[in-house]
């Protein structure tokens, strides 16, 4: 794990990658985006790309997908996040959780704002397709779809 930040997706699905029918769906209802997965998993690696309402190019999110026994720190990471918030429910998606599908946060240059956004967007519909557990790139807490809204909200306003 590095300090880099970065999405974490804590899924109970022995899949590599996201389910694209469900992401993709879940990716148009919610937020208008188109999503669809570009590279299958590859040694836990994938790519997913987003089409940002609004915007000409989609973007491309990079993942990984990491089995829950592989990934202490990780793990750490987000028990740390679940006891700060007191559990909410949060702590049972972690516990079933079986792999952490990861990918960062934030993107560099002149599309960075719209490549966080696209990586926020990415997040919001794992956690409705795969009933998961978000946490969030400050590491603050876990959430599902409603904190991924208020994020993508605060990245808006700021």
């Amino acid at each position: 794990m590095t300090d880099v930040a970065y999405w974490s997706v804590w899924v109970s699905a022995a899949r590599d990658a996201p389910d694209e029918s469900g992401v993709r769906m879940h990716a148009h209802t919610l937020f208008d985006a188109g999503v669809s997965v570009a590279q299958r998993s590859v040694d836990g690696a994938f790519a997913v790309s987003v089409h940002l309402p609004g915007e000409s190019q989609a973007d491309l999110v990079r993942g990984r997908s990491i089995l829950r026994a592989d990934a202490p720190g990780y793990v750490a990471a987000a028990e740390r996040s679940v006891e700060a918030m007191g559990g909410a429910g949060m702590d049972v998606l972690l516990a079933r959780a079986t792999r952490v599908w990861c990918w960062d946060a934030h993107g560099v240059g002149p599309h960075a704002r719209r490549y966080t956004r696209a990586a926020a967007v990415l997040a919001g519909a794992c956690a409705m397709s795969e009933l998961a557990a978000v946490r969030l790139p400050d590491g603050t807490r876990l959430v599902g779809l409603r904190g991924v809204r208020a994020y993508l909200d605060a990245l808006s306003a700021g």
